[in-house]
């Protein structure tokens, strides 16, 4: 896991050392182990390595091979079984990193050499003999990639805060993402960021860069296959445990310290448990593996029973982090600095400081359970709707079944919900927001049908929306640490498989997470694979800005001088703006002004 750079000067001049080297190392973070540069005739390649493979110098980069070059950030899991194929093509190699194999892959299958990894990527690789550059990034949007035109530069970075140190570099906000934010706390739905003129590559994307002309083309390599398949319920749960094994094991690849992110929850601990199966068994390593879990004193928002469970199932090292609003007064400026976006709430400080504790324990490496809830559909938001289409259809016995199946606390808001109208709520606009109300805004459809369409779309949805800004929290909260994260439940395969299951295998009699819970039922404690409520990574907001005023006033009180008007607080006091409009909107106006003054955007 690394940090890459590209400047492109549009002029034809070469590219100063000193200016890539400051946006290569403002990500020092990302890669504190080597740097390294590459400069062309009109461009230059920055590269800070986190070295997780081949820890030797020969795996620094920027890499040559064959005629290429590549800066990269990422892991390709199935390098092993790469480098066997290419070498039986004739294909010689000196290092012992997945890097040289993206290299030999591209020389060998050209641009459709992405669609032999399974990894999480980001790179760019100059191109000799054609004078280009070929970027990419992997199928889910796992590692970042961003671009912008400045003063004639164009750039590319691991993270936006790069761009800010490009010659007369300004911060624009970009109105339609703050609209979206305000809104329905949407980010990282489009190709958009906060600041204007600002630009990510969608997942499973490629981008090539003509050197010559200026021009470059964004071209789509990967989007998920749809085609639900019919089989026998045994059998579809061997084929996930074995998927799932086996996505599990290629993440295991390391030459450094793997540890695991422990929740609590279902996926987090199919994950602990399959782990434990791996090194203890198939990989014969007396080696145990280590968690790393955020708790809390208020057993309300708390897992900590759940993740006892776990280790007391396993005999495993358990690191457990109790997160206050010491920690948020302390980390708050970090997060902001680090995330380069205003972030929704303040469940990032849990999950920022679960990988601050692996740091310290040594953990370079850390798997963790994103994506599971998208791919398999398993929001309760979802389940309602699923709920409400049963009963308009009114197939009473799948109803009867599915509510049945619904934890006892949340019976009767589902029930009220089959009664009114679904409708997913949102923000409304307050005279306080100047914003310009022609801008469009995300909108999440509710306009599903009770098949296995209504899940793919409501999964579509959650890869536009949900998934894309999770895995934009995971990245900038590990790579603060200088931390790899790695999503097993996002290897395509899984991912593939999953989509295509019939509906009543993700969700059956109430049962979310169904083919998770049946496929790894021998590896989790009973009172986990009986466990049916979801907390993520969840912090006491509200009872945090109810009892440190002291703290948060303060910061709102900033808010209508540091945005220039644009938020407009001053006639209504922060105990009034917490009772009137809730936590989440105050955090959000609260956050969104501190960032303006971070990164000293002009609205």
């Amino acid at each position: 896991m690394c940090g890459i750079s590209v400047l492109i000067d549009q002029q034809n001049n070469p590219v100063s050392s000193s200016l890539i080297r400051s946006s290569t190392d403002v990500i020092k973070h990302r890669g504190p182990d080597a740097s390294g540069f590459y400069f062309g005739d009109n461009f230059a390649f920055g590269h800070r390595r986190l070295s997780i493979l081949d820890l030797s110098k020969e795996g620094n980069q920027p890499m040559e091979y064959n005629g290429l070059v590549i800066t990269y950030n990422g892991e390709i899991y199935n390098y092993i079984e790469l480098k066997k194929d290419l070498g039986e093509q004739g294909y010689k190699f000196k290092t012992k990193t997945d890097t040289e194999v993206i290299l030999a892959s591209y020389h060998f299958w050209g641009e459709e050499c992405v669609k032999q990894f399974n990894g999480m990527w980001a790179f760019v690789i100059y191109d000799e003999s054609q004078k280009i550059l070929f970027g990419s990034r992997d199928r889910f949007g796992v590692k970042p990639f961003y671009y912008t035109l400045n003063n004639n530069f164009f750039s590319i970075g691991s993270e936006i805060k790069q761009f800010t140190t490009l010659p007369d570099w300004k911060s624009n906000l970009n109105q339609e993402v703050v609209q979206a934010f305000f809104k329905n706390s949407s980010q990282d739905f489009s190709t958009g960021t906060f600041f204007k003129d600002v630009f990510q590559l969608r997942a499973g994307n490629n981008m090539i860069y003509n050197l010559s002309n200026h021009s470059f083309e964004i071209k789509k390599f990967y989007n998920p296959k749809f085609k639900t398949s019919q089989t026998s319920s045994r059998k579809a749960i061997n084929n996930y445990q074995n998927l799932f094994k086996d996505s599990i094991r290629l993440r295991l690849r390391s030459d450094v310290k793997v540890g695991t992110a422990l929740s609590g929850g279902v996926d987090s601990s199919s994950i602990v448990g399959v782990m434990h199966n791996l090194l203890n068994d198939d990989l014969d390593s007396s080696e145990l593996q280590e968690t790393v879990s955020a708790c809390f004193t208020n057993k309300k928002y708390s897992e900590e029973d759940y993740i006892d469970e776990v280790v007391d199932k396993f005999e495993i090292k358990s690191n457990k982090v109790f997160c206050s609003i010491d920690d948020l007064e302390e980390s708050l400026q970090q997060l902001i600095w680090h995330q380069d976006e205003p972030f929704p709430s303040m469940s990032m400080l849990a999950q920022f400081m679960v990988f601050k504790k692996a740091n310290k324990r040594g953990l370079t490496v850390m798997i963790d359970g994103q994506g599971a809830d998208e791919v398999i559909g398993s929001y309760y938001g979802f389940y309602k709707q699923l709920l409400k289409e049963q009963f308009k259809r009114k197939d009473f016995g799948k109803l009867l079944g599915n509510c049945l199946g619904i934890p006892f606390f949340q019976r009767k808001e589902t029930l009220r919900a089959l009664y009114s109208k679904y409708k997913t709520k949102s923000i409304p606009d307050f005279k306080f927001l100047r914003i310009d109300k022609k801008i469009p805004h995300k909108k999440n459809d509710s306009s599903f049908k009770v098949d296995d369409v209504f899940l793919q779309k409501c999964l579509n949805a959650t890869f536009d929306n949900s998934l894309p800004a999770l895995l934009h929290y995971e990245d900038r909260n590990s790579m603060a640490f200088s931390i790899e994260s790695r999503v097993p439940f996002l290897d395509y395969r899984l991912v593939e498989f999953t989509l295509n299951l019939p509906l009543h295998y993700k969700i059956n009699s109430g049962k979310r997470k169904y083919i998770i819970r049946e496929a790894c039922k021998d590896y989790l404690p009973t009172k986990i694979y009986n466990r049916h409520d979801k907390m993520g990574f969840v912090t006491p907001q509200e009872v945090w800005m109810k009892s440190n005023s002291n703290f948060f006033k303060p910061l709102y009180d900033q808010i209508d001088e540091i945005t220039n008007g644009f938020i407009d607080t001053h006639k209504l006091s922060y105990e009034d703006f917490l009772n009137t409009f809730g936590d989440k909107l105050l955090w959000k106006v609260i956050i969104f002004s501190q960032w303006v003054k971070r990164f000293n955007v002009t609205i």
